[in-house]
């Protein structure tokens, strides 16, 4: 029968009065293993911030000591590998008396894969187990005592789940947003919960009562009498936290995911058509972000939990103060280039604000754009312009079967195919695997690539030491033929090398042999989810695209062409103060065409119209066009797949007639490993002429990598680097030392982004005369002189 409504929390008094006395609300629980010495660092960090650290080793005793009434701990940090952390946080999660509580996960690096492993069990916040500084920083903003959730303003929500358990765990999210909660165990009990009530908000039902066919949502909004009502389906299938999205009121999330993504969908839903921060994208996109504070040198981390055109959502119980202006460094989505992006703090959400509770703890974000790295801006604005046009609907009526959501073998089991060169490996594989999986073995790389060109398969595991192809030439071919199948790499022979090489290519999960028989049946099940979550989303945006509006390929090739057509060029001027004229003038790509609005989506739209050279052709000769009886240099940014026009290695073009005043600078710095002989084709324009420039040296290991591999004429420092130089001390011997290499190799450094003469005037006491910036001028079609 029809449960009743979750109560509203208790007054004030009365959880005062039901709480342990004072001095057991001052404790920190460590659920983790920790050795003495590391032990006793944790112990001095919690009494900085006054506080005493309780350690437990195991989650089960955990909650045998929240259970008890002798400790009402202030927060749980949590060992996200611990045997049984999962279990330990969905129960906290559950509890009334906890389910507020701030959960911490303690990671020992800061890698995008455990940030989001750990926000999957449902943690508030992710922290370096070695940075005892941010721990401090997270005690102190936390105000002594466990929140509370806030009393239900938004009306009732009905949750509809034939597991109590689940029931119970999704009702405390909803209720600890401001909904009375309702729960039913079948479709029965909905329709007759929802037909008494009078002011129904949300109704969240389990995916196995609501399958393709089921017209269980119409008849919910038909007794609500709501033909708009908010519905949610839960997702029991996909059961990663990265599922989920919305179309129209109907919205999916994973059943398993971590509570804020249900908030996220229920927030989706009930936000205005027309609010540009609702961008649902973030359920099907999460990333690692660095951010700190302009004048501060170490980063924090935190995970994206929103993101839009010009504002990002960053999880993180200590957020910078409203106002302040922060670096970020995170992956946009569909990229595996890193983008630096100025921006300012718009709006917080502190562990303590509990008027707040529909959003994560965290802050928001106002991109500043004229401050940000013009190249990371537009790479940026394309990703999430690319990405926002996919359409994510959860499919209630009945579709016709779509060949690849089927399952992949006849035995209607997960079929993964096996490539290792060593027969003993494949034997412990396929006895360790069996009844669970169809296994197909390769017993080395060409034969692995053959088997999976030929069949179909939900996942490749392969060792990368192989003979014929290893497993990295292995992982390039099947993201070439099928890109949404996942790959787990294994070798009992680690490099870093290849550990960079597997993740740049996309790699699921980097596997260190020997390892347990739990690793591997974990990793497999999570890469069979992940990898049926991509496919439902290909189909997606197939059976949609028409009804969302996506343009057809024939209207994308005529918004290209009216794009190149209009397609013209803005130059700033890079100056020399120490010869008091301008060193060159940058050229900057535009368009008139309005759907093509910047160059990020200019150049997005060539590559899936396979027009990249006609696009590069029309930049370079619009580009030149006022250097032919002029002395001044040109610096010409190239992509990368311009290194594969024969027309830029024509000797005899009007390009090449004006080389030893052109300077070609190399971006989208990740992406040169896939043009082949680039080191060579880079070697033959210089013997035509052309000098090389390597963009953003300072904004991270890319920019330094292409600084090693290109040995530039030119090198351009980040802006990053420049902001506010003259008040942090850091940068300034960072920046001196960086003048010193390049003045000792012959190289010209150019300072980008410089605004203030405080700036300015730091950089050339630091040995840096090349400056561009707004403080001499702003991007213009004309080739402004300015006053020095």
């Amino acid at each position: 029968m029809f449960a009743q409504a979750l109560p509203p929390p208790p007054s004030a008094g009365s959880f005062e009065s039901s709480a342990p006395p004072a001095a057991a609300t001052d404790g920190v629980l460590f659920v983790a293993r920790f050795g003495l010495e590391e032990r006793r660092r944790f112990e001095r960090a919690c009494r900085r911030a006054g506080h005493r650290a309780i350690v437990v080793g195991a989650a089960s005793v955990c909650r045998e000591l929240l259970e008890s009434d002798g400790i009402a701990p202030a927060c749980v940090f949590v060992d996200p590998e611990l045997g049984g952390a999962r279990e330990l946080v969905a129960w906290i999660r559950g509890a009334p008396r906890w389910c507020a509580l701030s959960v911490i996960a303690l990671v020992p690096h800061p890698a995008e894969g455990a940030y989001v492993h750990a926000h999957a069990l449902g943690v508030d916040d992710v922290t370096l187990r070695s940075d005892l500084g941010t721990i401090t920083r997270r005690l102190g903003a936390l105000d002594g005592r466990p929140a509370r959730p806030s009393a239900p303003t938004r009306g009732r929500a009905f949750v509809a789940h034939p597991d109590g358990e689940r029931r119970r765990v999704v009702g405390r999210v909803l209720h600890q947003a401001g909904f009375e909660v309702a729960f039913a165990s079948d479709a029965a009990d909905l329709l007759r919960g929802v037909e008494a009530c009078a002011d129904t908000a949300l109704v969240a039902i389990a995916e196995e009562l609501a399958r393709p066919g089921s017209a269980l949502v119409g008849e919910v909004r038909g007794v609500a009498g709501k033909a708009d009502l908010p519905v949610v389906i839960l997702d029991i299938e996909s059961g990663t936290e990265h599922a989920g999205g919305t179309l129209g009121r109907l919205g999916v999330v994973a059943d398993a995911a971590a509570p804020d993504n249900l908030l996220f969908v229920v927030n989706e839903l009930g936000a205005h058509a027309s609010a540009e921060q609702r961008a649902s994208q973030r359920l099907l996109y999460s990333t690692l972000c660095a951010f700190r504070r302009a004048h501060e040198v170490s980063p924090e981390f935190g995970l994206t939990y929103n993101i839009s055109r010009d504002g990002i959502y960053v999880r993180t119980i200590d957020p910078p103060a409203i106002g302040t202006s922060v670096w970020l460094e995170l992956r946009p989505p569909g990229t595996t280039a890193i983008v630096h992006l100025r921006a300012q703090v718009v709006w917080t959400r502190r562990a303590a604000d509990r008027g707040h509770a529909t959003v994560p703890s965290g802050f928001a974000v106002q991109v500043i754009e004229a401050e940000c790295p013009p190249a990371d801006l537009e790479r940026y604005r394309a990703a999430y312009h690319a990405f926002r046009e996919e359409p994510r609907p959860y499919v209630v009526e009945p579709t016709a079967e779509a060949p690849s959501t089927r399952p992949s073998s006849p035995s209607g089991l997960p079929r993964i195919l096996v490539a290792d060169d060593d027969e003993r490996t494949l034997g412990v594989y396929r006895r360790l695997l069996a009844g669970r999986y169809e296994i197909v073995t390769a017993s080395d790389g060409v034969d692995a690539i053959a088997k999976f060109s030929r069949g179909r398969f939900d996942v490749v595991l392969t060792d990368i030491g192989m003979p014929g192809a290893n497993g990295l030439e292995v992982l390039r071919r099947v993201h070439d033929l099928r890109p949404a199948v996942p790959v787990i790499m294994a070798t009992g022979a680690p490099t870093i090398d290849s550990a960079i090489e597997a993740v740049e290519h996309g790699a699921f999960r980097y596997l260190t042999k020997p390892f347990d028989a739990e690793t591997l049946e974990r990793t497999l099940e999570r890469a069979v989810q992940i990898g049926r979550l991509a496919r439902l989303k290909q189909d997606a945006l197939h059976l949609h695209s028409d009804s969302l509006g996506r343009p057809t390929a024939a209207e994308e090739r005529e918004a290209f062409e009216r794009a190149i057509d209009g397609v013209y060029v803005v130059y700033q001027p890079i100056v020399s103060l120490r010869d008091r004229n301008v060193f060159g003038y940058e050229a900057l790509v535009r368009s008139t065409e309005p759907t093509l609005p910047h160059p990020g989506a200019l150049f997005a739209a060539a590559e899936r119209l396979g027009e990249l050279d006609t696009l590069g052709r029309a930049i370079r000769a619009c580009a030149i066009a006022p250097f032919a009886d002029r002395a001044d240099r040109l610096l010409l940014n190239l992509h990368p797949r311009d290194l594969l026009d024969d027309e830029l290695f024509d000797t005899t073009s009007p390009l090449a007639d004006i080389a030893h005043r052109v300077t070609l600078e190399i971006t989208e710095r990740a992406s040169l490993e896939g043009i082949p002989n680039s080191v060579r084709r880079i070697a033959d324009l210089r013997a035509m002429g052309f000098t090389i420039a390597v963009d953003d040296i300072g904004a991270g290991y890319a920019g330094l990598t292409s600084f090693a591999q290109l040995e530039p004429d030119v090198a351009k420092l980040d802006m990053s680097l420049v902001r506010d130089i003259h008040r942090v001390p850091t940068k300034q011997r960072l920046v001196r030392s960086f003048a010193e290499v390049c003045d000792d190799l012959g190289i010209v450094l150019v300072c980008e982004g410089v605004e203030t003469e405080e700036e300015r005037d730091c950089l050339v006491e630091l040995g840096c005369d090349v400056l561009q910036g707004y403080l001499f001028a702003r991007p213009d079609r004309a080739l402004i002189v300015p006053e020095l």
